[in-house]
């Protein structure tokens, strides 16, 4: 008989019904004097998608001194790979072979947000986009000595208009206080954040690329000759 769960599935972004391949159930308990002891349980389970069938592994286990409000165990549950609340855009492959791009780090320091989100790091993801936008800014319009003036540059040469510039503040704000005032950015506020961050990110970068290919591809006008 097949056994079927509902468990968290990285490919469809979402909680989908699951083959249990195998489960492994253990239990502890620890007498911590001579009346009272503290006690949990593991649940290991490989679990494959009856979707996309993508297999993964799922940790669920409660302890004796974890409860909710009216005394019942939580349970805490881990996935291996951890689970991905948010997928990377369709186009980060794009960015591996730019027209005008030299280097990858662009790439990289996307794969490196998300890794962090992956894991809940949620201040080192606020402080990769702060990066991002800063190296984004100075690979376009130079080092101009403040983080301030390379976004006045950056703006005023075009790159931004005066809504995304606006759009940019709280990222720009959220990255300081994370360095400087012990800021932790909820989940929502991040996904805030790489929404603004990647809209402009496409903007500059692969919608410029997709626009010059097309371009290519449309035959120029003749000349009309005059007598």
């Amino acid at each position: 008989m097949i056994n079927i769960t509902k468990s968290y599935c990285n490919k469809c972004t979402g909680h989908r019904n699951h083959e249990v391949l195998h489960k492994e159930a253990t239990s502890w308990e620890e007498y911590i004097a001579e009346e009272y002891s503290i006690y949990g349980d593991d649940i290991y389970e490989m679990v494959k998608c009856c979707g996309c069938e993508t297999i993964s592994f799922r940790h669920k286990s409660r302890f004796s001194e974890d409860t909710n409000y009216k005394g019942d165990l939580n349970t805490s549950t881990n996935y291996y790979p951890a689970a991905i609340y948010r997928k990377k855009p369709k186009w980060i492959n794009e960015l591996l072979s730019p027209l005008d791009f030299n280097d990858s780090f662009v790439s990289d320091i996307i794969d490196e947000i998300y890794i962090a989100l992956q894991n809940n790091s949620h201040r080192l993801a606020a402080l990769g986009i702060r990066t991002l936008i800063e190296h984004i800014m100075i690979d376009k319009v130079g080092d101009n000595g403040t983080f301030n003036k390379n976004m006045d540059k950056f703006h005023s040469e075009g790159f931004i208009s005066k809504l995304q510039r606006d759009a940019l503040e709280p990222i720009i704000e959220a990255g300081h206080a994370t360095m400087h005032r012990a800021f932790a950015p909820s989940e929502k506020d991040l996904i805030i954040l790489i929404d603004i961050t990647e809209s402009i990110i496409e903007s500059i970068y692969i919608n410029q690329q997709r626009a010059d290919k097309i371009s290519k591809k449309v035959p120029k006008r003749n000349k009309v000759k005059t007598k």
